[in-house]
Formats: C-alpha cells, sequence, structure tokens
C-alpha cells in the first residue's frame, strides 16, 4: 500500500480507499503506513519513511511510549532515552520488552506509522477485529453474529464441545 504522494494537500487514492490518513511532510510527501508486529517483537519501518528521515541499517533508533503514541526516532534528538535499539538491514526494529508492556502490544498486531517532524509516531490499527476470549487479532474469525474468535480459541472451544459430548 504505497502511501507517498508528491501533491500537495491531497490523499493518495490507496490512501482514500484504505481509510487512511495522509500526512504532509514539509516536502508535500504523505507518509501513512500500516505495519504489523511480526513473531519477534519487531515493526518494519517502510522505505519511503527510512529514506525521508535519512535512516538506514544500523542507525541508533530510541523508542518510547507515551501513553498513545509508541515513538521512534533518533536519540540525538532524545538525550534521555533508555531504550535505545539498532534498526536491521531491512528496516526491521525490535521494540523493547518496557514498550511492549506499556503499550499492550501482541504479535501480530497491525500498526498505523506516520511522520511528526524527525519522528515516526506508531499506533494501533483502528479497523482491526480481536478475539473475543483472549483479544489477538490474527486469524479471526466470525463464528456466530458478532462473536469473533481466532483459530486458538476455535480449536479450544471444538476440543472442550468434542469433550463434553464424549464424556456422557
Amino acid at each position: 500500500m504505497p502511501v507517498v504522494s508528491h501533491n500537495k494537500g491531497a490523499l493518495c487514492e490507496r490512501d482514500a480507499r484504505s481509510g487512511n490518513e495522509a500526512l504532509q511532510t514539509p516536502e508535500g510527501l504523505s507518509i501513512v503506513k500500516s505495519r504489523f508486529i511480526d513473531s519477534g517483537w519487531r515493526l518494519t519501518i517502510p522505505k519511503a519513511i527510512r529514506d525521508h528521515l535519512g535512516w538506514g541499517p544500523g542507525t541508533p533508533i530510541c523508542v518510547s511510549w507515551d501513553g498513545i503514541h509508541i515513538i521512534i526516532k533518533n536519540p540525538k534528538s532524545c538525550p534521555y532515552c533508555t531504550d535505545v535499539v539498532r534498526m536491521g538491514s531491512l528496516g526491521k526494529v525490535v521494540l523493547p520488552p518496557r514498550v511492549r508492556v506499556e503499550a499492550n502490544l501482541y504479535r501480530g498486531q497491525i500498526m498505523t506509522l506516520r511522520i511528526e517532524g524527525d519522528t515516526v509516531l506508531v499506533r494501533s490499527g483502528d479497523s482491526q477485529v480481536r478475539c473475543k476470549a483472549c483479544g489477538s487479532e490474527m486469524d479471526v474469525r466470525d463464528e456466530l453474529p458478532n462473536v469473533h474468535l481466532c483459530r486458538r480459541c476455535r480449536e479450544a472451544l471444538q476440543k472442550a464441545a468434542v469433550k463434553a459430548v464424549t464424556w456422557r
């Protein structure tokens, strides 16, 4: 979902369709991307954002939580940050344990990234459907009207149902 637009004040065609709001940088670029947290607690910073900020492999990155956003920036502008990580070769940043706990994150969670000045603001995606039993967003299906369950909870429910039927 490329979201780079060179038209000032205009939304990209794909932004408008996906419902993402575009953020205008001073150069007239609008960059809003969605990514997910992988199994290694890594979040990929898209190439358009890395190029705009001048970040490359090995760049030290400060990751913090302000109660609403995960803030990712270069530690030069954040002298008090304790959670500094290095950017991987493909733009992956490992989210520190303190930030994961404070932000109540989980693997597979979809995050929306946008640029504000020299920082990347990361927020949980709003259009996600969560499992009613465990809160997961991975492999969720609508089993009953308005009852969404992930694969693990569906399997656990099926095992419990089989056990209840065969127990008699």
